[in-house]
């Protein structure tokens, strides 16, 4: 399917399905990143992550599977501070990269999300 496609955002939500069902546990992959020409996807399983970035990107940490019950973050421009994060509640969807290393806390699985600046 086509990620992030303006015409096609069921693709986008079939691509985050298939990134639960082939990143360990369940699937054969340690890890899995989605790239298309204007941003990138990933699936950070519970646990602490450190992720290269862009400065003045704009990026999202989005609970997939249900709530995350605690998510803390360093090197954005909101950071989180064991937050609980769900949809009818928080989600980082507007959020800023403040500097090139970002590290994630969480108790439960999440998409990180990343635009590349140039196409900002």
């Amino acid at each position: 399917g086509e990620y992030m496609s303006v015409d096609r955002p069921d693709h986008t939500f079939g691509i985050m399905n298939s990134l639960f069902m082939c990143q360990k546990p369940q699937g054969p992959f340690d890890e899995i990143v989605v790239v298309s020409p204007l941003t990138v996807m990933r699936l950070l399983p519970p646990g602490d992550h450190v992720l290269s970035a862009t400065v003045g990107s704009k990026c999202g940490l989005v609970p997939m599977a249900g709530s995350c019950s605690s998510i803390t973050t360093s090197g954005l421009e909101y950071d989180m501070d064991a937050a609980c994060m769900a949809f009818g509640g928080l989600v980082s969807t507007s959020n800023i990269v403040a500097r090139d290393e970002v590290t994630v806390a969480n108790s439960d699985p999440v998409i990180w999300t990343m635009t590349f600046l140039e196409f900002e």
